[in-house]
């Protein structure tokens, strides 16, 4: 240094600052020493925070350096995963350093502390919750990834990824509890605490509207003291360590936050990938952050472009907020755009680029518009009005809540209430049109340009509706608002029925309740322009939407609102001409339903004190928000909610379909809950609750039936008592039965219980024996029934002990699969382990379901215990199902199944065809599923009508069978039955041309149909009495006929008109079912019949063993019954 002519210099090392002052022409040079400088750590992650430029000189980052030396100790790795990004933190805290030297921030130790481990820790923390929860998604992620989830069969790949969009869902990660199990057994820092952490962490995740919003501006201290008042006092910016975090966090690309556009374009290269992303680079051009990667797969170079302009879009919405608040002003020199310029193919040996040519498939907006606007989509044009009501009533809410607002933190008084209304007609210059008006809390120009005109936005994302909400939840209670609509795709459904709106609007004021001026905007469609015009400097708050309607529009308002809207929350009307409706708040308007798509719920009412369930003698189903809506595809299937209209609205209210129409949710919980509640309303009244409607209820809604009778045990019933005690055939009260007979012991339980088993007693004198009964339940019914649509059928005692019926009327009654086999042990039924049901009664069962029934799809036929389930089958149910055959084979074998060996299929096809049946044969397979070769007509479509027969050994094949095979195929009989041979089957004897009646004689049920005759026994007499009834022929014809095509029939005795009498005898049910000639003849049967016919039960039996019917010894059959009818124990 040189002054005044004299040199000065300073030698050796200076740890600390030199200050140069003049004193009278004299240079003093100050030394003041400062603490010696950290040596470099060794560890990667411990250097990384060393030297990170978040850190100014002088500041002590020792402890933090001790706390990423223990997170490395924490790192976890998972060798299996594809996907993982074992780079991710060192670029994550490389692009912190490298921003904060961009910003030319100064930052406190306490926030280069935050800043230099969030990194670290944001990977420990998703590394090892990876490592946590390695068992996977549940089934119903799955299903929810239906499309990708069918390609993870032999691409782990597609798997792992599922696995990661999976674990990014799970919010517990991200909890305070979670962080500071990495933050035990070393020193922290005390700015390193859990909550900031997870606060910190959490803004990793959110969308940039919302990292950058009002709201979390609002959430989050801008700046907090640490240590204050004392010399240690330090201050942390949170807000703006936030959304420094963002940017590089997103600057840092993690792999699995990439678009699933690789993975739909699999196999990918990863070693490439991670390369890729390893090596990519950001250089700033005009002040631009340009991204710079060369790409091995063009879906990586698509991934990387939008992944870009979602950092663009985080940029600009970090300058929009860095210009509002001042505690983020240094983040204005942050860039506000970022562009992908530089995303580039990689070339090959020979310079040029591995991959070209490539497009994307993309939507044609105009078109797409088209169909959000047209009949394709909503399918129903009045759905239009529906939406124009749900707007209409998000408004008033809206409205009421602010209004709260102000009466419970000001002064202003108010009186208002809401009102909907709905005008349709004819306007003076000739134009039809329909208008919905409220008085709600209206529209102003941000709700207008960037709500209601913008597809798909929503008034709740807007920043003063959050910063609302916020002041709401001050207050103690809060004020709540549930809104229901999503404007923007439900807007476009009104040009279903218009092609112009008009709106007309007014603001209240937020902070004063004031009304702002009145807008008016017309719309000819979307993607047209439009302007707000203020058309009066003050107007009165609300809404009124006109909808210009096109020529041809039939739709009426009154009409559609009668069918849909039960119950209005705030007062509503509609006029059409001369048609006019009322709806009062709070008020139920029953219907007998209107059609299909409307409610239903009538007769003797009784409304909740909730206001949300209406109990109804007929009718009942769920409401949302008042409407009409339908639950499909429920979690529990056949789920049928009828007793009540139940009304989920506010925080029940679930997810709909676009239309508005069909429940998403799973809503069946919540239904049960608010209905068990209302149940104290319901026994009050004593109007709706009847044995006939319990009983009723019983068949059509067993769960509540119960739970009436949990709450009120006097009301216990027994549905189907009315049609089992009948004396005549009936089919009033509970029509649900289809006429066939309970197990033996059923019966008799229930005539014991209503002493009724008299004529029974003169066989088995010890039925007049004191014992306690069983109490029945409404839902004991659905338990021992099997359920096909809307009729109910007595199981079997060996369908009832099936493990897929248990599940499958666990359902229906909505019980656990444990507390379904529990009952119907207690119910008399045998051969039931309780211990292999699960009892979780929330859960969905289809999988077991599907695995348990003989057909794979679910319903009943049911298999048996100990039946062996073929193994092609299980195959195909576990591929369907995504669980591995393994485990199926598990599965069927806890319920006491067993599962078949899987077979091979056959490439090159087999030597024969008799190879090939062989082989069917043994797999329990078509054919058509062992090779590739194509089988005969008679093995590819006539397969299903053979193999019942071989399967259960029936030697020759059928009559009925040959004769259904030559129909289907359109040969005759004869040379069916030749080909049938050269399978190496076993064909019957036709002496005779068969005629047209033939396959009908020798069907057991005369219907055409298996189960066939078999030609190896004798044809009984009740053959030929059913055939004359069905089928009009004579006895004498019939047994003449069933003789020359080799049947054994009777000859003797025949009469040539049956007796009226036998057919009584022989038929199920006035429905002309008949019963089962191979199985004995129920009790019920007998007791109905002897009653109906006013014979003793002896004669009954006697006739109907004449008939060729099996029944066993009455006074056997009474005293096995009685030993298992249900008792108390």
């Amino acid at each position: 240094m040189a002054s005044g002519g004299s040199e000065n210099s300073i030698t050796g090392d200076v740890s600390g600052s030199v200050v140069a002052h003049v004193v009278h022409g004299d240079v003093t040079l100050n030394y003041h020493a400062g603490p010696p400088s950290d040596p470099t750590p060794a560890e990667p992650w411990a250097k990384l925070v060393h030297c990170s430029k978040v850190w100014c000189d002088g500041q002590d980052r020792t402890a933090a350096v001790a706390v990423a030396t223990h997170l490395a100790s924490l790192h976890q790795d998972l060798p299996a995963d594809p996907w993982l990004d074992r780079g991710l933190a060192d670029r994550f805290a490389k692009r912190v350093s490298w921003l904060a030297g961009k910003v030319e921030i100064e930052f406190g130790a306490a926030e280069a502390t935050l800043l230099s481990l969030i990194p670290l820790l944001h990977q420990v923390l998703w590394t090892r919750a990876a490592v946590d929860r390695l068992d996977g998604p549940p089934p119903e992620f799955y299903r929810d990834h239906s499309r990708l989830a069918a390609r993870m069969d032999g691409h782990d790949e597609v798997r792992w990824w599922l696995f990661h969009r999976w674990l990014w869902l799970q919010a517990e990660v991200l909890r305070p509890e979670s962080i500071a199990v990495l933050l035990t057994d070393v020193p922290v820092p005390p700015v390193l605490t859990a909550a900031r952490v997870s606060s910190l962490l959490q803004g990793l995740r959110l969308e940039p509207n919302v990292l950058c919003g009002k709201q979390r501006m609002v959430e989050l201290r801008q700046r907090e003291t640490l240590f204050g008042g004392t010399d240690a006092e330090e201050h942390v910016r949170t807000p703006l360590l936030g959304l420094l975090l963002a940017v590089a966090y997103s600057m840092s690309i993690d792999t699995t936050g990439l678009s699933d556009i690789i993975v739909w374009h699999t196999p990918v290269d990863f070693e490439g990938l991670h390369s890729t992303i390893a090596d990519a680079s950001w250089a700033f051009r005009a002040d631009c952050p340009v991204l710079s990667a060369t790409c091995h797969h063009a879906s990586v170079v698509e991934a990387l472009r939008e992944h870009t302009v979602r950092l663009d879009a985080l940029l600009h919405a970090v300058r929009q907020a860095a210009d509002e608040h001042p505690v983020l002003a240094p983040l204005r020199s942050l860039p506000e755009r970022a562009s992908s310029d530089d995303v580039r193919p990689s070339t090959g040996p020979d310079g040029k680029p591995v991959f070209s040519g490539w497009s994307r498939f993309r939507m044609d907006e105009q078109r797409v518009q088209e169909l959000l606007m047209g009949e394709q989509l909503y399918r129903d044009r009045s759905l239009a009005i529906r939406e124009l009501y749900q707007n209409a009533l998000d408004a008033c809410r809206y409205r009421r809540a602010r209004e709260e607002y102000l009466r419970r933190t000001t002064d202003r008084a108010s009186a208002w209430s809401g009102l909907i209304s709905f005008s349709q007609g004819i306007d003076p210059s000739g134009r039809p049109y329909l208008d919905c008006t409220d008085n709600g809390v209206g529209m102003g120009i941000p709700e207008l340009t960037g709500v209601f005109a913008q597809a798909g936005a929503r008034f709740a994302d807007l920043a003063e509706f959050r910063d609302e909400q916020v002041d709401w939840s001050r207050l103690d209670p809060p004020v709540e608002l549930y809104p229901n609509s999503r404007f923007g795709i439900g807007v476009l459904s009104y040009f279903m029925l218009a092609d112009e709106i008009t709106i007309t609007t007014c603001r209240m004021s937020r902070k004063t309740g004031l009304p702002g001026p009145k807008l008016e905007v017309a719309i000819t469609g979307p993607g047209h322009l439009f302007e707000v015009k203020e058309i009066a400097a003050q107007g009165t708050p609300g809404t009124t939407v006109r909808l210009h309607l096109r020529a041809g529009i039939q739709e009426s308002c009154v009409e559609t609102l009668r069918r849909l809207l039960a119950i209005a929350e705030f007062d509503t009307a509609a006029r059409h001409g001369r048609l006019a409706l009322r709806w009062r708040a709070g008020e139920f308007k029953p219907s007998q339903g209107l059609g299909p798509n409307s409610y239903s719920g009538y007769g003797e009412t009784v409304t909740s004190s909730t206001g949300q369930v209406f109990w109804c003698e007929y009718g009942g189903g769920p409401l949302v928000d008042g409407l009409h809506t339908e639950i499909k595809g429920s979690h529990r299937p056949n789920y049928k909610p009828r007793g009540a209209l139940v009304n989920l609205t506010g925080p029940t209210a679930p997810r709909l379909s676009v239309d508005r129409t069909i429940i998403l949710d799973d809503v069946v919980a919540a239904v049960t809950e608010l209905q068990r509640s209302a149940i104290p309303d319901l026994l009050g009244a004593n109007t709706v609750l009847t044995y006939k409607w319990l009983s009723t209820l019983g068949f059509e809604n067993p769960t509540l039936a119960d739970m009436i009778v949990d709450q009120s045990p006097r009301h216990r019933c027994f549905p189907a008592d009315a049609s089992l005690l009948a004396t005549e055939p009936t089919r009033t009260g509970q029509q649900r039965l289809d006429g066939s007979s309970p197990l033996n012991h059923i019966l008799l339980w229930r005539l014991l219980a209503t002493d009724d088993a008299g004529d029974l007693a003169e066989l088995v004198p010890e039925l007049t024996d004191a014992r306690r009964l069983l109490a029945p339940m409404p839902s004991d019914v659905s338990l021992l029934c099997s359920h096909g649509g809307f009729a109910y059928s007595w199981a079997s005692a060996e369908e009832n002990t099936a493990p897929g019926h248990v599940f499958s009327v666990a359902a229906q009654a909505g019980m656990s699969p444990q507390e379904a086999a529990h009952r119907l042990i207690q119910l008399g039924v045998d051969g039931i382990d309780v211990s292999c049901y699960p009892a979780d009664r929330q859960r969905s069962y289809e999988t077991e379901m599907v695995l348990l029934s003989r057909h794979g799809d679910g319903r009943s036929p049911w298999c048996e215990r100990g039946e062996t389930v073929p193994g092609l089958r299980i195959r195909t149910l576990s591929a369907q199902h995504h669980i591995s055959v393994t485990e199926a084979a598990r599965m069927l074998s806890s319920y006491g199944l067993i599962a078949g060996p899987q077979p091979e299929i056959v490439e090159q096809g087999y030597p024969s065809l008799r190879d090939l049946v062989r082989a069917a044969i043994d797999a329990d397979a078509h054919p058509r599923q062992l090779t590739r070769d194509t089988p005969p007509n008679l093995l590819d479509q006539g397969w299903d009508t053979v193999s019942p027969a071989v399967r259960e050994g029936i030697t020759p094949i059928p009559v009925g069978a040959v004769l259904s095979l030559a129909e289907q195929l359109c040969q005759p009989a004869g040379l069916v039955a030749a080909q049938i041979a050269e399978l190496g089957l076993v064909p019957p004897d036709l002496p005779v041309k068969p005629s047209t009646e033939d396959i009908m004689l020798v069907s057991t049920r005369l219907d055409g149909l298996a189960p066939w005759l078999d030609i190896r026994r004798p044809v009984r007499l009740h053959h030929l009495i059913k055939a004359h009834a069905v089928l009009n022929l004579s006895p004498f014809w019939v047994a003449d006929r069933l003789t020359q095509l080799g049947f054994t029939a009777p000859s003797e005795n025949l009469p040539y008109y049956p007796e009226l009498r036998d057919l009584t005898l022989l038929r199920v049910s006035d429905g002309g079912k008949f019963l089962d000639p191979d199985q004995p003849v129920p009790l019920a049967h007998l007791v109905s019949v002897s009653r109906q016919l006013g014979q003793h039960i002896t004669q009954v039996a006697d006739r109907l063993r004449e008939l060729g019917m099996i029944v066993p010894d009455l006074g056997t059959m009474i005293r096995e019954a009685l030993a298992k009818v249900p008792v108390e124990k």
